[in-house]
């Protein structure tokens, strides 16, 4: 089974990922949801190529850390069938929404930075996009 690259940083209050197609490895889960649990996080900015692969466990996990931090995402992937279905969680009352690739800037614009602050989640999302193409 060939894992997702996971990485990424907070800026802002912004939590921003990129990951790679599969499951993420489990530590690197556990990671992730301490750091939204733990840290000073308001929005979550999801970048994605490929299909990412979450278990069950996993979507409650993560679901469950959104509503009770009140995190609002936004998610970048040209996956279509994962934007229909932010936009259906979205209907249910989730600060959820998903965007293309080509519509990057509005949704760094939908997190909240703007100006200088959107052309440093640009960079980010490039260094975090790097590490992960570097990793095995």
């Amino acid at each position: 089974m060939k894992y997702a690259q996971l990485k990424w940083v907070v800026s802002n209050g912004i939590l921003v990922s990129f990951a790679t197609e599969g499951p993420p490895q489990a530590k690197v889960w556990d990671d992730l949801i301490r750091d939204l649990s733990t840290k000073s996080v308001r929005k979550y900015l999801v970048t994605t190529v490929g299909k990412g692969e979450l278990n069950s466990l996993q979507r409650k996990q993560i679901a469950g850390v959104f509503s009770s931090k009140k995190i609002g995402v936004v998610v970048v992937t040209d996956d279509s069938i994962a934007r229909h279905i932010a936009t259906a969680i979205s209907w249910l009352g989730v600060d959820i929404k998903a965007f293309p690739w080509k519509e990057l800037r509005h949704a760094i614009q939908h997190v909240g930075a703007v100006g200088i602050h959107e052309e440093r989640m640009i960079q980010i999302i490039g260094e975090l996009k790097r590490a992960c193409s570097l990793q095995g």
